[in-house]
Order: C-alpha cells, then sequence, then structure tokens
C-alpha cells in the first residue's frame, strides 16, 4: 500500500471521474450532430443533394473531432482527478494511518502536517492538538500511577514489625494491589 494515499481510493476516484467525462463528451458529440438543421435543406430545393453529401461528411468531421476532444478531455480529466485525489484523499489517508497508531495506543506519534495547499490544514491542527492533550492526559497519569503504586508498596513494606494485621487490613492490602496491577496493564497498552 502507498505510504501517501490509499491506492483503491485513487483509481476508483480517477476512473469514476473518467466514465464521467467520457459520457459528457460522447453525449455532447451526439447531441451537436442531432441539432444541425435539416429543415433549412428543404428550402432550398437544388441543395438537398448538396446538403445531404455535406451532412454525411460532416458526421466523419464531427466523429473525428469528438474523438480528439474524448481524448483530451479524458487525459484532462486523468490529471485533474489524480491531482484531486492527492490533495484531498493524501491528507484523509494521513489522518486515517495516524488513528489507526492511536487506536493501537500510540500516542507518541509526531504532528501531522499537510502540504500548504492540502485540503483540511484546520483538521491536522485540531487533530494533533488533540493528540497533545491525551499525550499529556496519559503522562500525568502515569506519574500519579506510580506515585500511587509506590505508596502501596511503602505502606506495606513498613508495616511495623511485630503487629499483625488483621484480617479485614490484609483483604483491603491486597485487593488495592490487585487493582494497582490491573491499573498497569491497562497504562501498559499506551506508548507515551
Amino acid at each position: 500500500m502507498n505510504t501517501y494515499i490509499d491506492s483503491r481510493f485513487k483509481w476508483g476516484f480517477i476512473i469514476r471521474f473518467c466514465i464521467g467525462m467520457l459520457f459528457i463528451a460522447i453525449l455532447s458529440s451526439f447531441l451537436f450532430f442531432l441539432i444541425i438543421p435539416k429543415e433549412a435543406a428543404s428550402l432550398y430545393v437544388p441543395l438537398i443533394y448538396t446538403f445531404q453529401w455535406t451532412q454525411t461528411h460532416l458526421l466523419f468531421i464531427i466523429l473525428a473531432v469528438g474523438g480528439f476532444e474524448i481524448i483530451l478531455a479524458f487525459l484532462f480529466t486523468l490529471l485533474l482527478s489524480l491531482f484531486l485525489s492527492h490533495k484531498v484523499g493524501g491528507p484523509i489517508f494521513k489522518l486515517e494511518r495516524n488513528i489507526d497508531r492511536l487506536r493501537k495506543g500510540d500516542f507518541n506519534l509526531p504532528g501531522i502536517s499537510f502540504r500548504d495547499a492540502d485540503q483540511g490544514q484546520i483538521l491536522a491542527a485540531k487533530f494533533n492538538e488533540m493528540m497533545r492533550s491525551w499525550h499529556n492526559h496519559l503522562r500525568e497519569m502515569k506519574y500519579y500511577y506510580c506515585k500511587f503504586a509506590a505508596r502501596i508498596n511503602t505502606l506495606e513494606r513498613n508495616w511495623p514489625h511485630g503487629e499483625e494485621r488483621s484480617l479485614e487490613t490484609s483483604q483491603v492490602i491486597t485487593r488495592i494491589k490487585d487493582e494497582v496491577e490491573k491499573m498497569q496493564v491497562v497504562l501498559d497498552r499506551f506508548v507515551v
């Protein structure tokens, strides 16, 4: 897969756009041929055969010019759709790739930067702001988790020797330690 844009999106967009332009070109050539005024020739009886000969030869010219227009329209459409797919699809693909990394817990991402002419500059800025905010919150959570876990371990180690803990106190400490381990498992899923 291309690292800048999803190829399926790009080529699907190009093909649909080109088919649409081809249809328009063929339809306009056909309509042009249909609007040739045959009634004007019927007013001039001696010129009817000349007009029919001209119309027959004009069909070839119209088809040749129409074919040339179709080829030019196809090339222009191909270039335009390639340009548009990169300007619109590329930034969306970058954003999608970073969202996938965030979903997996990787908050250690560089910010998204689009080229100046790309669409979505505001979206990229908002995404980067959101990512920094989450990153800071997770770092803060890990910091306070470490302090809490250290206090629990210190409390357990520094329990006065010779004093017996009540069964209830031992169970509370065991439950707290279990919860601390669960928090550690959850926090370890995130790369900060």
